[in-house]
């Protein structure tokens, strides 16, 4: 009887443990998606041409759903799609979009560039691969003269600034590269169907939807 006392003590605090241990797994890992979430948002304006008034918005979308993730209210699995899309998919391309705009705005005056033709290219070719219509090659062309790898240095949720390595937009785009850049859009978009007068490409809209399709 002794022993049979023993042996539930000894199998109450192991289960005890280990339910402890998953309970400080499970906090662990909601804190560590939440901290990925919210440097991934601060991180934006480092990589891409942002205005500050839209850049407000894409951390606050982002702190909110990083927040909800450390409740529990949000599934800590479900971060990973959102991360994803900082790097590829439909806000990956509306923040291009943004950026592209953004950056002939300040050259406008100098070069010889028209900001409402290139807008209007932009978005035709960025809509055609969003919707699938333009060519893998074509979209890595583009992709690769846009982009750069660039050593991101936001601060994390912990006060440390701990340099990463991320795909940025292309800041010191020359002339050529960048005149090369729209001749393929152009020429790429062309080949899609026409963009609807109501279209655009807002970051902040496209990550409103990812966060809200996100379980």
């Amino acid at each position: 009887m002794k022993w049979a006392k023993i042996a539930a003590l000894v199998i109450a605090c192991g289960c005890a443990t280990l339910a402890f241990v998953a309970w400080r797994g499970m906090l662990t890992m909601r804190q560590g998606m939440a901290d990925c979430l919210n440097w991934q948002g601060k991180s934006l304006a480092e990589r891409f041409i942002i205005d500050d008034a839209r850049n407000r918005e894409l951390v606050a979308e982002v702190s909110g759903f990083a927040q909800r993730v450390t409740d529990g209210t949000q599934p800590a699995m479900s971060g990973f799609a959102v991360l994803r899309s900082f790097y590829d998919g439909p806000l990956l391309l509306a923040l291009l979009h943004t950026s592209l705009a953004n950056h002939v705005r300040t050259i406008a005056t100098t070069e010889e560039i028209d900001l409402q033709d290139v807008e209007k290219v932009s978005l035709q070719f960025f809509t055609g691969v969003s919707n699938g219509k333009v060519a893998t090659a074509d979209w890595q062309k583009v992709r690769g003269l846009l982009m750069e790898q660039k050593i991101c240095e936001t601060e994390s949720s912990i006060g440390f600034v701990i340099p990463e390595q991320v795909e940025s937009f292309r800041r010191k785009i020359g002339q050529k590269a960048l005149f090369d850049c729209i001749a393929i859009m152009q020429q790429a978009g062309s080949k899609t169907d026409p963009v609807a007068s109501q279209t655009v490409l807002d970051p902040v809209a496209e990550l409103k939807k990812i966060l809200a399709s996100a379980h």
